[in-house]
């Protein structure tokens, strides 16, 4: 699940700096909030996210190379509900190695 965090921290990256360029500030507002969250180890705020970003995503037409970063973090949401774990918090190795990816990914300093 070590990966998880990797992928998951670079997916968000990759949304946060989407979002930045669209100058809709509701939709930074709102995903700003759930990067907080999914970066502060909620399980839960992953879902909420995903869910979120694909509205974001369909909605602002994004590109194919940010689609494929959806679908791996949606992998990796399932794989954690198969698990049992979805709504659980992330693990200290996962959530470490999350906050490390979003950050050499170029994710903007976020108060947790």
């Amino acid at each position: 699940m070590a990966r998880c965090g990797t992928v998951f921290g670079r997916y968000l990256a990759a949304v946060q700096r989407f979002v930045a360029q669209l100058d809709q500030p509701e939709d930074a507002a709102r995903l700003g909030g759930m990067t907080r969250a999914v970066l502060g180890g909620d399980g839960a705020a992953m879902i909420t996210f995903l869910c979120t970003a694909r509205k974001c995503l369909t909605t602002h037409n994004a590109p194919e190379g940010l689609w494929a970063w959806h679908e791996k973090a949606l992998a990796i949401v399932i794989d954690r509900a198969v698990a049992g774990s979805a709504l659980e918090r992330l693990d200290s190795e996962t959530h470490q190695r999350m906050l490390r990816s979003y950050r050499s990914a170029g994710g903007s300093p976020v108060d947790l």
